[in-house]
């Protein structure tokens, strides 16, 4: 699936060369800023304010409680949606569709990742990359010094990414947060 700016989700098919998506999901009155997929469920983060997520063959469960955009959009292991906003949240949706706050960290959030132990990594326009645990502490693994824009994590959770603003990308060590590489 791919998000775009005029708020819709084009969903490919197996081989997506021929060009023509297989469906176009609608709904969003604002740019996709963020997708993830868990287990039937696709997730979409949009600056319209609102996350949905959308099965096949029913309506998008629209989720509203971030103050501006949502920039990101991630499931956690134990498949909760887990949002990142503008507002400088990160909120869990829980099946009643209330959002708990799980982190606030007083700056817009741009990038948001689960990791398999249960806890997530939250990039912000301030430059720093945190990992919240599963209990809510957060804890500064990265200080960048310009935006994070993209994060992204290997398979096992031993690896993280941390894109930002300018074109680098920090490589990370888990659950440390040792800083291995920087790719300019």
């Amino acid at each position: 699936a791919s998000g775009g700016e005029d708020g819709r989700i084009a969903v490919w098919g197996p081989d997506p060369r021929g060009g023509t998506p297989e469906r176009v999901l609608e709904g969003h009155e604002g740019p996709v800023a963020g997708l993830a997929w868990h287990d039937g469920v696709l997730a979409s983060a949009a600056w319209d304010g609102t996350v949905r997520l959308w099965r096949e063959g029913a309506a998008p469960r629209v989720l509203e409680g971030h103050r501006g955009n949502v920039n990101a959009v991630a499931f956690r292991s134990d498949g909760v949606p887990v949002s990142a906003g503008f507002d400088g949240t990160l909120r869990a949706w829980g099946a009643d569709g209330v959002p708990e706050t799980i982190a606030e960290f007083g700056f817009p959030q741009n990038a948001l990742v689960a990791l398999p132990d249960g806890a997530l990594a939250a990039g912000g326009v301030d430059g720093r990359v945190r990992l919240v645990a599963p209990n809510g502490e957060a804890r500064e693994v990265l200080a960048a010094g310009r935006p994070v824009v993209a994060l992204a994590a290997n398979a096992p959770g031993s690896l993280l990414a941390a894109a930002t603003l300018g074109g680098s990308v920090a490589i990370l060590g888990l659950p440390e947060g040792r800083l291995l590489h920087t790719l300019e």
